[in-house]
């Protein structure tokens, strides 16, 4: 494994940033047959240890675990997928320690509406909870609310 990554050791780095490839791979439709490894290249890496941004990096994902990051445009394996970030930022998910799931994708008219059903509120909660992983909170603690069929 390859790290070159100024200021940072390995394992703080691939800690620092394996919740985004978990947040990833968990928005991605299942496929078939797919690239067994992914590299990003182009992308500013924030590890969530320090407030320094490093620049124009590559990471290299093989499966769901980081097997590389290195300075610079590293060289795609066989068969990978190239994703060129850009120059935009890799960072590890977000966690947002106080949601209440049900409510936020329901109005309280919908939720006392004698029509309204358990299920399409469920729904509407599992949506939501999608809209949150699509913007970076790969995790939630929930401090209330029935949300047992949102829960994997």
């Amino acid at each position: 494994m390859r790290i070159n990554a100024p200021g940072r050791t390995g394992r703080q780095m691939i800690f620092g940033i394996a919740a985004i490839v978990v947040g990833l791979s968990s928005t991605m439709p299942a496929r078939a047959a797919g690239p067994a490894k992914t590299l990003f290249v182009h992308v500013n890496v924030f590890d969530g240890h320090t407030a320094t941004v490093i620049k124009d990096m590559s990471v290299l994902v093989d499966g769901n675990a980081i097997s590389a990051i290195e300075k610079g445009r590293m060289e795609a394996p066989q068969g990978a997928l190239l994703i060129d970030g850009g120059g935009r930022t890799l960072m590890p998910g977000l966690i947002d320690n106080h949601v209440h799931i049900f409510m936020t994708g329901s109005s309280q008219s919908q939720m006392l509406d004698p029509n309204s059903t358990f299920e399409s509120l469920e729904k509407t909660a599992d949506d939501e909870a999608r809209k949150m992983l699509l913007r970076g909170i790969t995790s939630v603690r929930d401090v209330g609310g029935p949300v047992f069929g949102v829960k994997p």
